[in-house]
């Protein structure tokens, strides 16, 4: 797992935010994604593969917002762990 995306789940898991951590396999590489609440009822993603936007650099994209400041209705890339936060932190 790239150093960013466990900062990630870090920051969720002390946070308390409910998330679900996949790995699978993409053209020879491991890959993984977070997705919160889970993946059945997905609200936002993020993840970092060499085809990503910034995976290359190990940053993470997401796509989706639980955060009603920062909507996100596209894929947003080239995010480290602290900016990735907050597309899953609600202000409620």
């Amino acid at each position: 797992m790239v150093p960013e995306m466990a900062k990630l789940c870090a920051m969720l898991s002390i946070a308390n935010i409910q998330y679900e951590i996949f790995a699978y396999e993409l053209c020879g590489e491991k890959c993984f994604q977070v997705c919160h609440p889970s993946k059945k009822d997905k609200k936002v993603d993020a993840i970092c593969t060499q085809f990503t936007y910034g995976g290359k650099s190990q940053l993470m994209e997401v796509f989706g917002s639980v955060n009603p400041r920062v909507e996100n209705d596209d894929v947003v890339g080239w995010l480290d762990a602290a900016h990735a936060f907050q597309y899953f932190v609600s202000d409620s």
